[in-house]
């Protein structure tokens, strides 16, 4: 089935209804968001929480069309519990890090979460889809509803088509087409499914397969290119932990419609190389932080690495905003407020708390009719 038309990817870049800094939108100067990012300690802010800070288990989260924060947090009857309840949250208003409890998430048949928390929430770009993958080790599901019915409804009622398919991370193409991460700590592929077709028989074939490594990030930049990474190099020769390598538009939609997935050692063209290619996220002018580590491999760690747009420079920048961590920071862009917010999943090194969500902001945000409006990218339609 084919799209009508072209589609915007990224949610409207123009003239951001929303400013934290309080400042008339006129007032502002453009953003030059490479150097300008800076860490804003003040504006760190914490996700939903239990009672118990130790009865809880890792929280993914994304942002709405609007701007607002919704989370998908796991509650544990007790710390040491193999298997924990799924809570969404939505924010109350843009910036106000107040939350609404939206209910427990209702799960497959015969589906358990697990205490280790959901592997992701995905909000698409057009906001009218979420994604969110429960992490079960055996019979792994990604689950996809719609935002009106998750806000209207809430997370117990609302209907979710549930699709046995693994996965580690995700990125949505489209309104219907989900870039999914998946593999082991020996290889690892990126399939995409078809949101449209029967959860009884999802269409989830391969487009870039082979990678010589650990599951990692996935994500697309505004022309519609394809990134993966490798999380954890586990093969001699070939890429190496932190690879990642950008498949071109018309290259990875070539190998979804003849069915030949591309080789990740041998296709594309390698972009980057940074901790673990863990979480990958483009801001607004093309630039792309990176989060993850490479604890195991004794490489890079410890900081969220921003790469500034090749059409621009070739600049690197780094942050650690929790110093007193050896952190892993999990990443996510907010394109209505212009905020990269990070968070520490995982208990790799030292305990961290995984509610709190640190803030690194361009400051300003572009006025109406500045070099954002209308660079939005176009996609191909894919049947």
């Amino acid at each position: 089935m084919a799209s009508s038309a072209a589609k915007t990817r990224r949610r409207s870049r123009c003239a951001r209804p929303f400013a934290l800094s309080g400042e008339p939108l006129e007032q502002r100067a453009l953003l030059t968001a490479f150097t300008d990012y800076e860490f804003l300690p003040a504006a760190t802010f914490q996700l939903p929480d239990t009672p118990t800070p130790a009865n809880r288990g890792p929280a993914v989260f994304d942002t709405l069309a609007d701007g607002r924060i919704v989370v998908l947090s796991t509650f544990l009857a007790n710390p040491f519990d193999t298997f924990g309840t799924p809570e969404m949250y939505v924010e109350t208003a843009v910036g106000s890090r107040t939350w609404q409890s939206l209910g427990t998430l209702s799960l497959a048949p015969g589906g358990q979460w697990f205490s280790l928390g959901g592997a992701f929430l995905e909000v698409s770009p057009g906001g009218n889809q979420i994604a969110v993958g429960d992490n079960a080790f055996s019979t792994q599901r990604v689950g996809v509803f719609e935002t009106t019915d998750l806000l209207t409804l809430g997370a117990g009622s609302m209907p979710i088509d549930w699709y046995q398919v693994p996965h580690f991370a995700a990125e949505w193409y489209d309104e219907r087409f989900l870039a999914i991460n998946y593999g082991d700590f020996s290889t690892s592929a990126v399939s995409l499914l078809d949101t449209l077709t029967s959860p009884a028989a999802p269409n989830n074939p391969d487009v870039v397969n082979g990678v010589g490594g650990a599951s990692s990030s996935v994500t697309f930049d505004d022309d519609g290119n394809l990134y993966v990474g490798n999380g954890f190099d586990t093969q001699p020769g070939g890429s190496t932990t932190g690879d990642i390598r950008q498949f071109l538009l018309t290259d990875w939609t070539q190998a979804h419609t003849s069915g030949t997935p591309l080789s990740f050692e041998t296709s594309g063209s390698l972009y980057t190389t940074m901790l673990s290619a863990g979480s990958m996220q483009f801001d607004d002018e093309s630039n792309l932080f990176v989060g993850g580590s490479d604890f195991f491999g004794s490489g890079q760690a410890d900081f969220l690495g921003l790469i500034e747009d090749p059409a621009q420079g070739s600049g690197v920048r780094t942050f650690d905003p929790d110093t007193a961590a050896t952190s892993s920071y999990r990443l996510d862009y907010n394109p209505v407020t212009g905020e990269l917010y990070a968070n520490e999943p995982f208990l790799l090194v030292e305990p961290v708390d995984n509610t709190i969500v640190y803030v690194i902001s361009a400051g300003p945000v572009a006025d109406a009719g500045g070099p954002y409006s209308g660079d939005e990218g176009t996609m191909i339609p894919l049947s």
